[in-house]
């Protein structure tokens, strides 16, 4: 059941909607949200004459939309004083954090706000609010960091309900001894770093790496120089390493003056 909605605008001002008694605080009051379900997946597919059925070629998941609705309760506060609130919240074409809290979950994502239809002259004044959500997946709220600086790795527990991704921090006390590969037990997924002509990671170097759906991206920094784009590093046959339902052991190899720091949050198709 969801219990609190939370709308962080662009000046990181957040507006708390506790469902059911928000009017008394911000004289607003959840009535209704659509579109929180599992994002729409399109499919393309091609047939033929002379066989049944069809040969999928892609799979998509669709941006998310979303359908909220706020209505403005009699004898709530000042009703001019609620409508600004709701221009201030949800300012037209300017990103917005929807933070959804619930008796089991913990999630956000960032929204694009598409359209805001104020019903002025209903029994119960409301807004309808349009959201557009780019990225379709919530992200749990809660950032897990586990660490590595052996070879024997860690495992981590998953029970998300789709794929996700990791963000590694590799640090370097000195030379590592060679490239860097990175593996995850689950469905054997290996890759590696290739420092490649003219890098030689020593003491104060990292390397950060976003294995994340749609957030893929490796940065590499020489102590006291600029970071620069590392995705050269990485063999395009390679997978980028994500996590899968149940326990998944991370380890990394060779591990001599290095240590790997770990963030993920999990992915949600749905609230």
């Amino acid at each position: 059941m969801i219990k609190t909605l939370y709308i962080t605008n662009p000046s990181a001002n957040t507006l708390t909607l506790h469902l059911g008694s928000s009017f008394e605080d911000e004289g607003l009051l959840i009535f209704n949200i659509t579109g929180l379900g599992p994002p729409k997946a399109t499919v393309s597919a091609t047939g033929g004459p002379t066989y049944d059925g069809t040969t999928v070629s892609a799979i998509q998941v669709d941006a998310r939309h979303v359908l909220l609705t706020l209505a403005i309760p009699v004898g709530s506060i000042s009703e001019e004083t609620a409508k600004q609130k709701v221009y201030t919240y949800f300012p037209i074409k300017q990103e917005i954090i929807f933070r959804i809290e619930t008796d089991n979950k913990d999630v956000f994502a960032v929204a694009i706000v598409e359209s805001v239809e104020a019903n002025q002259f209903a029994k119960v004044e409301n807004f309808v609010i349009s959201l557009y959500f780019p990225k379709p997946y919530f992200l749990d709220m809660v950032e897990d960091n586990p660490s590595i600086s052996t070879p024997s790795g860690t495992t981590i527990t998953y029970d998300g309900e789709v794929e996700s991704g990791i963000y590694i921090d590799i640090v370097f006390t000195g030379y590592p001894g060679g490239n860097i590969t990175i593996t995850n037990d689950r469905e054997i997924q290996s890759m590696t770093l290739d420092w490649g002509a003219g890098v030689l990671p020593g003491s104060g170097d990292w390397c950060r790496i976003d294995t994340r759906k749609g957030q893929k991206s490796a940065i590499y920094k020489e102590f006291g120089q600029p970071e620069f784009n590392f995705m050269n590093g990485i063999g395009i046959n390679d997978d980028w390493i994500k996590l899968l339902p149940g326990n998944n052991e991370i380890a990394f190899s060779p591990s001599a003056n290095t240590t790997m720091n770990i963030k993920f949050r999990p992915i949600m198709e749905g609230v």
